[in-house]
């Protein structure tokens, strides 16, 4: 059992180290390319490419799943190594400026590019806002990842209509999802592409008001067609969404320089939301149930909707905390 646990501590800590070298990296690397004014455009599109291909790769999952569960991790193991030597091959970095040799590998240049991060994240209190943002959507998302399909199998139960394996449904639910949310991007994208900062702003906080409401009807429900239902609902909301944020938090960070350093910043915002909110949301299910802590895990984006209403007031660079006295920059 301890050989086990080492085993799965170690690909953890090994997947960490690896997400943590390219956390901010590729937004950074698409914003240097496609410059500012083509953000919107190029994630709403290559969001859209992206689910097509979720598809075909829902039925490759499935179909190797069923033979063993392990085939499709490996297989996406292997396609992850395959698109990193693409990318070493045939990666265009035209608007990369990089460091003099001399400065290369520096821990000083590395620890004045970190200061230099988050001295224009307390300057800008708008980025303050994100990084807030990014921890209570961690909060949610961490309990409701690991307990939405508990919460089908146990609390409401999965139909027996042909004898279908969990996998089987699981990956149903899935494509269904993504179908609806090429649906409804398409004509939303054509509005984003070219929305200002407030649109985005406005647009997000629809999308999570809709996501919050959503995931408490799921996390209630006791049928399948109503749990259901508020399942496509949320990750309708959620996978329109993500581009969305992603490209506002680009356009509030016009610096080069510091883009992919900030970028990480709200990444391990969201990290720290998952562990300190995953937790919590844990002991509520194993005390109470899981659909308490659905519920509770739902309401941990009630504060993420008051950062973007006051976003919305204010052009979508509102202020999140007016006390915080600006830092000037090196």
């Amino acid at each position: 059992m301890g050989s086990i646990r080492s085993g799965r501590f170690s690909r953890r800590t090994l997947w960490g180290v690896g997400y943590t070298f390219t956390s901010g990296a590729t937004d950074a690397w698409i914003a240097d390319e496609v410059g500012q004014e083509r953000l919107a455009r190029v994630y709403m599109r290559g969001a859209q490419v992206g689910r097509i291909a979720a598809l075909v790769g829902i039925g490759a999952s499935i179909a190797l799943a069923v033979v063993d569960l392990r085939l499709p991790i490996v297989a996406a193991g292997i396609g992850t190594m395959l698109l990193a030597a693409f990318l070493a091959l045939a990666m265009p970095e035209t608007g990369f400026s990089p460091l003099p040799r001399e400065d290369r590998g520096s821990f000083s240049q590395l620890a004045h590019a970190g200061g230099q991060g988050v001295r224009l994240v307390r300057a800008r209190p708008a980025l303050l806002a994100i990084l807030g943002i990014a921890a209570f959507a961690g909060m949610w998302s961490e309990g409701y990842d690991r307990l939405w399909q508990a919460h089908f199998i146990r609390d409401v139960g999965l139909p027996s209509f042909g004898g279908l394996d969990p996998v089987i449904w699981f990956g149903v639910f899935g494509a269904g999802t993504i179908l609806l949310s090429i649906v409804v991007a398409a004509p939303l994208g054509k509005r984003i592409e070219v929305a200002g900062l407030e649109t985005m702003a406005r647009t997000l906080f629809w999308l999570d008001a809709s996501l919050l409401g959503s995931a408490l009807v799921f996390g209630l429900a006791d049928q399948f067609w109503l749990a259901l239902m508020a399942y496509f609902a949320v990750g309708l909301a959620r996978n329109v969404a993500n581009p969305i944020f992603q490209a506002w938090i680009n356009r509030n960070v016009e610096e080069s320089g510091v883009r992919a350093t900030v970028l990480s910043i709200t990444s391990q915002a969201d990290a720290v939301g998952q562990w300190t909110g995953g937790p919590a949301i844990g002991l509520i299910g194993n005390v109470f149930s899981i659909r308490a802590a659905l519920s509770a895990g739902a309401l941990c984006m009630a504060p993420a909707l008051a950062l973007y209403r006051r976003a919305t007031r204010h052009h979508g660079e509102a202020p999140a905390l007016e006390s915080l006295p600006p830092v000037s920059e090196r």
